[in-house]
Order: structure tokens, then sequence, then C-alpha cells
């Protein structure tokens, strides 16, 4: 695992439970059990550590440290050109990248599948997929583009709705999202079945953020959110998951309200 964040943390967790022998590459020890920690930073070549000899899977799992270009370059671009090269004289089988949905650029409310064509805009989908292009070339390579990752301790719109604070534009266009046990059940799922190619990793309903805050303040018997701007239904890009479910993926959350129900009840009243 190269970072063990909250996402990594939960796919190592996971790997370790199938019985798989897991070594995390990361700049602080992780908090998970049965998982050997080496330290290092992939920014920074001269502290990558040595590694085993021999390894059946990498996976690239990183969060960027601030939400700019640079940042975005550094932690995706820069970071796995180290780690490719550290990984020269290394026996691996597979390589997976955690990529997002971001890559695709389409906003005009059109359906996307894995077939596409990239054309993003943004800086953070350009810089994900000039990572893609390079793990693309790796053998054994596993991209999965993910929606946008809710749960527990990413739960800012269910606290929107708590506070009754709207969010600057949350109700402009269509969005994608996956809770991130199903995140972290897709990676294991598809490096389990040795799956190759770019897979989406999202849920079967694509929403706006604020047609799921109604839906939260329906459940919880609070006022709706008034939030700005218009035009929810003509602008973002509904991404398709078929290709997950073809291979024989089972959602745990199959869609917003679901997920949202089960981090009701973990917060409780």
């Amino acid at each position: 695992m190269i970072g063990c964040g909250d996402l990594g943390s939960r796919i190592a967790g996971r790997l370790v439970d199938s019985g798989a022998t897991v070594f995390t590459l990361t700049r602080r020890p992780p908090a998970c059990a049965n998982i050997f920690a080496l330290l290092g930073d992939v920014t920074e070549p001269g502290s990558l550590p040595e590694l085993p000899q021999q390894l059946d899977l990498v996976i690239y799992c990183l969060t960027p440290s601030a939400r700019d270009e640079a940042s975005y370059r550094l932690t995706y671009v820069e970071g796995l050109k180290h780690v490719t090269a550290h990984l020269t004289g290394v026996q691996t089988g597979r390589f997976c990248f955690v990529s997002s949905t971001a890559v695709y650029g389409a906003n005009a409310a059109e359906w996307v599948n894995e077939a596409t064509v990239c054309q993003p805009e943004a800086f953070n989908g350009r810089l994900l997929k000039e990572a893609e292009d390079i793990v693309q070339k790796l053998p054994g390579s596993l991209v999965l583009r993910l929606g946008g990752i809710y749960g527990p301790g990413r739960d800012s719109l269910l606290r929107a709705v708590i506070d009754q604070r709207p969010l600057p534009n949350s109700n402009r266009g269509w969005g994608n999202r996956i809770h991130v046990d199903d995140a972290a059940a897709a990676c294991v799922h598809l490096t389990a079945l040795a799956a190759e190619g770019v897979f989406n990793i999202v849920d079967n309903t694509p929403a706006s953020a604020a047609e799921v805050m109604r839906y939260l303040a329906d459940r919880l018997r609070l006022p709706a959110v008034a939030n700005p701007g218009s035009n929810a239904a003509q602008i973002g890009r509904r991404v398709a998951n078929a290709k997950l479910r073809m291979s024989g993926f089972t959602f745990r959350y199959p869609d917003f309200r679901s997920g949202y129900d089960a981090l009701i009840a973990g917060i409780g009243a």
C-alpha cells in the first residue's frame, strides 16, 4: 500500500483479513494492526525505504496535502514517478492506482463510462489523467475512478443539514458518490480477480448535493436548507458503474439513501 489514510487503511485491513501480508509506505505509522509500516514520503525520493523484493500487488492510494495544482502534481505525478523508479529491481505482479471520476471532465449532464474520452479542464482531472497514463503503461495495471467518497468522518452534507448551513452552489449539477466501505471493498474485490484496465467506482444513483440534502432534511425532520444555484439538471456528469457490477461486485450501500441512513444511525439521534 502506497499511502494508508482513511481509505487506504480500510483497504489494507480487508487485505489482512483475507490472509495477505501487507506493507504500507506512509509518512506516519498506520493505526491498522498486523500491517508492516515502511516510513517514507513519495514526494521526497531520498526518504523512500528499502522495499520487499517481491510484491504481488502495489496499490497507490494517496491524498494531496492541499487542493491546489502544485500539491496534486507532486502527489500524483511526481510522487508516482518516484515510486515506480524506486520499484526498479522489485518483482511486482500488478499495480493499482486510485484515481477519480474528475478525469472525465464532462459537464453537460451526460452519462459517461470507462470508454468515454477523457477531456478534463480542471487541474485535478488533468493531473490525475496524466498519472493514469503513466500507470497504464505498467504490466497488470488497474485504475479505479472513484466518485465522491462519503461515510464516517466524511459527512459534510449531513452536518450542513443538521447545522442548517447552505453549501455554495451545492445543487449545481449531477454528482456521483461511493460509500467509503464500498470503495474499499470494490478495490479488494477487483484486485482479487486480478482485474486490469479502468473501472468506475460509484454507486447506482447519481444525484446533486441539493437532492441529497433534501432527503437528509426530510429524514431528520428538519427544514430544508436553501441552496443557491440553478439548472442542476443541465450540468455535471452521470457516471455509469455497469462494468463494476458485471464483475460480480455487490454494493453494501447501492445508493446515497442507504448509505446516509447508516450514517445517521451511526451518529444517533
